[in-house]
C-alpha cells in the first residue's frame, strides 16, 4: 500500500476503498478455506496490510492528514513492517515450490537474505546519510530484489519444468506485479517529482488492488499441502519431466546439498 492518502479526488478514494474491501475478502478467504495453515507468512502479510491502514487512520485522526512529522514516521514504520512481512511471504512461496529440493532451497534463502542486506548497505552508502533518501532507496531496492527473486523462481521452474500449483503461480504473479510497479513508481517519483507526485499513490494503490484480486482467485479454494519426500519429488512428478531435465535437476540439487553438508562440517 502507499504511504498516505493524498487529496487526489474521488477516483483515488474509490480505488483505495476497493483495495481495502478486496483485502478484507482475502483475509476472510484465508481463514474460511483453511489456507492460513498453508500460507502462514502470507497471512501475516495480509493482516499487516490491514494493520497498516489502521495505523495510518490512527495517525491521521490524532495528527491530521497533513504531512506532520509524526504521521510520516508512523506511515513509514508501517510500510517497513509490511515490506518485511512481504519478504517473508515471498520466501515462504519459494520454500513451498522448492520444498523437495533442499539443496536448491538452502541457496535460495541465502540469496534472499544477502539481497536484503545488500539493499540496506546500498541505501546507507548512496543516500548521503539522508533519512528520506535512504528509506526511499531502501524501499525501491527491496522491491527490486523481491521482483528479481520471483522472476528467477519462475524462470527456474520453467527451465527445469518444476511443478507449480495454480495458487502458488497466481500469488507469485501478484507479488511480482506489485513490487515491479513500486520500483517504477519510486524511480519516476525521484526523477520527476513535481510531474509525477499526483499519480504516485493512485498508481501503486491500483496495482495493489489488481494483485489482491489475483490472490483472491488463487486462494478461492482450499490449497493442498505440498508433498515433500526427502530431497526429491514423488515419482509421478518425475515421470512428467523429460529424462534429460530430470537428470540435470537431480544433479543440481545433489551438488548443492553436498556443498551445504561440507560447509556444516567446517
Amino acid at each position: 500500500m502507499p504511504l498516505a492518502m493524498n487529496n487526489l479526488g474521488t477516483a483515488y478514494y474509490f480505488v483505495w476503498a476497493s483495495g481495502q474491501i478486496a483485502l478484507l475478502i482475502l483475509v476472510i478467504l484465508l481463514f474460511r478455506r483453511g489456507n492460513h495453515r498453508q500460507y502462514p507468512h502470507f497471512t501475516v502479510y495480509t493482516l499487516s496490510n490491514l494493520g497498516q491502514t489502521g495505523l495510518l487512520l490512527f495517525s491521521f485522526y490524532y495528527w491530521g492528514v497533513r504531512w506532520s512529522r509524526q504521521t510520516v514516521i508512523m506511515g513509514w514504520l508501517a510500510v517497513g513492517l509490511t515490506l518485511a512481512a512481504r519478504t517473508f511471504a515471498i520466501a515462504e512461496l519459494t520454500r513451498r515450490i522448492l520444498a523437495s529440493y533442499r539443496g536448491i532451497w538452502r541457496v535460495a534463502w541465502r540469496l534472499i537474505a544477502a539481497g536484503a542486506a545488500g539493499v540496506l548497505v546500498y541505501a546507507a552508502v548512496f543516500s548521503r546519510w539522508s533519512w528520506y533518501s535512504a528509506r526511499l532507496k531502501a524501499d525501491r531496492g527491496m522491491e527490486l530484489a523481491l521482483t528479481a527473486v520471483v522472476a528467477i523462481l519462475f524462470v527456474f521452474c520453467r527451465y527445469y519444468q518444476v511443478q507449480m500449483s495454480r495458487a502458488d503461480r497466481f500469488i507469485g504473479i501478484g507479488f511480482m506485479l506489485y513490487s515491479s510497479m513500486v520500483v517504477i513508481s519510486h524511480t519516476l517519483l525521484e526523477r520527476f517529482f513535481y510531474q509525477y507526485r499526483s499519480f504516485w499513490n493512485i498508481t501503486i494503490t491500483l496495482t495493489f488492488f489488481v494483485s489482491t484480486t489475483l490472490w483472491i482467485r488463487a486462494l478461492w479454494s482450499p490449497v493442498p499441502k505440498p508433498v515433500s519426500r526427502g530431497a526429491m519429488l514423488p515419482g509421478e512428478f518425475y515421470r512428467a519431466l523429460s529424462p534429460e531435465i530430470n537428470l540435470r535437476l537431480r544433479a543440481l540439487d545433489q551438488q548443492l546439498s553436498t556443498l551445504w553438508k561440507a560447509e556444516l562440517r567446517q
